[in-house]
């Protein structure tokens, strides 16, 4: 290794060197870990060779850094994480084996969701000029040929005989279109829309120590390593951060094929119960001295703990975790900390903008927002709802979703009179009605379909009727596309909208990461195919939480228990399937 390190450093390859650092660290620590070269120091000389391998580690998350400042665009920005995470992975998972419990976390902080926090420090939206170029034009063909495959594959897809030869043309043909339209946009955010640079050093992975979370409040944070996962606990005492980390033999393979079989089991419905109580005993009871006296949890998920819905796992008493907590998700500490920040920041401006009309009373929380046009980027509706309940032959019909909508707005005009809240229903439930609802509305509520596309995340799309001269699909680069919008609160009232790509070191892609990207601060998704009738029913209680002043997180607990204590809802299928993401408390 030693060898090709002079040869890579000759031709000037920091990948390469990156990689060969990263080698040299594997081979240190497995000398370590066998005992190989120490001697007589025992325990000293093993740690002592650890060092080489931590120095190693270093060298090459270092030079993935540098590496990475060149990759454009979010995507590539992703994806390179997947690529680039594993000395991270590493050296956290030495740091902690050596009690350097502090740093260890901080290198997991430092690997988690860059590409996400890139995005949500960009402060102005993404906009095209009016009058569109030739590459312009190009895109917006593009995207036109993009809706119109995608419905003609849907169309086809859902018949009770579906054409082989047929789907599989489309299915090449929309590939193509795709990988041409990702070209076309990658050129044109970086000469139009100024996308990049990114002020990459405005993000600090220490910075996390400024977080706010109430002292009731413990997070979880997890990092899967192929043979171990490690477990770190942090918990705030007056001000002062404690750190605890536990290492955990449950191997990545096993994880993945339990989480696998769990939600095949709670999606048709059947018995559960011991995978719940064995995820448990793995994951959350190592933690369970530092959670007394906790009433509400933080999870940083990590690789297929993406897709677990921790809020069913059971204890040996065969109590559920949301029974005890309540329980938001967030890709990183330094995420929510983002979050926190551009909070205080929308409260500033709305301030400075009242005295700059005369009005100097404090922010109105649930009550009327300026409407003035010189407000720049304050919601001018409180709650927006859209609703759709028919989609042709291609997807089933969703008759509760009007119900859940209209209740909802109508339950909000009751409690708080003050508010400004609209609805869309059925044909007037547009996509560019869902647009104008992202740039104008506190809240946001969409009750349709979703399509999940675990490949190419960023097609992930929730679907609304059908515009004059617009396609139908609200996608999840379209989102992206919106730049910083006012929403405080969106919630999916879709299925699998929870789910995207798990890609390792960057995490969830698809919704949920363009939804935060975009500045949503909260975000209440999907895990599984949900049921219409159960998911009315849960965002009807979630909403009369909301508005009796719990936080989301507490408002979502207590709407799951509400329905698990009716008989017909007792399924985890139906109660459990919503969580929420990013501000919770």
């Amino acid at each position: 290794y030693y060898e090709a390190l002079e040869l890579w450093q000759k031709t000037g390859d920091n990948w390469m060197l990156a990689w060969t650092w990263k080698n040299i660290g594997d081979a240190f620590r497995k000398l370590g870990d066998e005992g190989t070269g120490v001697g007589e120091q025992g325990m000293r000389g093993k740690e002592q060779v650890w060092l080489k391998a931590v120095d190693a580690y270093w060298r090459s998350v270092r030079l993935m850094e540098q590496v990475r400042e060149r990759v454009g665009g979010e995507v590539m920005s992703a994806q390179f994480a997947q690529n680039a995470s594993e000395p991270f992975y590493q050296l956290a998972d030495l740091l902690a084996q050596m009690g350097r419990i502090e740093e260890a976390f901080e290198i997991s902080e430092r690997m988690r969701a860059r590409a996400l926090l890139e995005l949500m420090n960009l402060a102005t939206p993404l906009e095209k000029e009016t009058v569109p170029t030739g590459a312009e034009r190009v895109y917006d063909e593009l995207k036109r040929r993009i809706a119109e495959l995608e419905v003609k594959l849907l169309k086809a897809m859902a018949s009770p005989s579906p054409n082989r030869e047929v789907v599989e043309q489309l299915q090449k043909e929309l590939t193509e279109v795709r990988n041409e339209f990702e070209r076309q946009r990658d050129m044109l955010r970086l000469q139009k829309w100024q996308l990049l640079p990114v002020n990459r050093g405005q993000i600090s992975f220490s910075a996390w120590r400024q977080l706010k979370l109430p002292e009731d409040t413990a997070a979880l944070i997890y990092l899967i390593a192929e043979q171990r996962t490690l477990l770190f606990v942090l918990t705030n005492r007056k001000g002062s951060w404690q750190i605890q980390s536990f290492t955990l033999p449950v191997t990545r393979k096993r994880l993945e094929e339990d989480i696998s079989w769990l939600r095949e089991r709670i999606e048709r419905r059947r018995p559960v119960g011991a995978t719940l109580q064995r995820l448990y005993a793995d994951l959350v009871e190592p933690a369970e001295k530092a959670l007394s006296g906790k009433r509400k949890i933080v999870i940083v998920p990590d690789g297929p703990l993406y897709a677990l819905p921790f809020q069913i796992l059971q204890d040996d008493n065969e109590v559920y975790l949301v029974e005890r907590f309540a329980i938001a998700y967030a890709p990183s500490l330094t995420t929510l900390l983002a979050i926190q920040k551009r909070e205080n920041s929308v409260r500033v401006d709305e301030t400075r903008s009242r005295k700059k009309f005369g009005q100097v009373s404090p922010a109105p929380t649930n009550e009327r927002l300026s409407s003035n046009p010189t407000t720049r980027n304050l919601p001018k509706w409180q709650w927006t709802g859209l609703a759709v309940t028919s989609f042709g032959v291609a997807l089933e019909p969703l008759p509760y979703a009007r119900e859940e909508v209209r209740w909802i707005s109508g339950f909000l005009n009751q409690a708080k009179p003050k508010l400004t809240v609209r609805t869309f229903v059925d044909a007037a439930a547009t996509k560019q009605s869902a647009l104008q609802a992202l740039k104008e509305s506190r809240w946001v509520h969409f009750a349709t379909h979703a399509i999940l596309e675990p490949k190419r995340p960023l097609y992930s799309r929730l679907i609304f009727a059908a515009g004059k001269g617009q396609d139908s699909m609200l996608r999840a680069f379209e989102v992206l596309d919106l730049g910083q919008t006012p929403s405080e609160m969106v919630v999916l009232s879709a299925c699998e909208t929870g789910l995207g790509k798990v890609l390792k070191g960057e995490g969830l892609m698809g919704l949920v990461w363009t939804f935060m990207a975009a500045g949503t601060k909260t975000l209440v998704v999907s895990q599984w195919r949900v049921n219409d009738l159960s998911t009315a029913k849960l965002m009807r209680a979630y909403y009369r939480h909301l508005l009796n002043g719990l936080k989301p997180a507490e408002a979502m607990r207590r709407a799951q228990m509400s329905l698990f204590s009716q008989r017909q809802f007792h399924h985890p299928y139906h109660w459990a399937g919503f969580v929420v993401w990013g501000e919770g408390f």
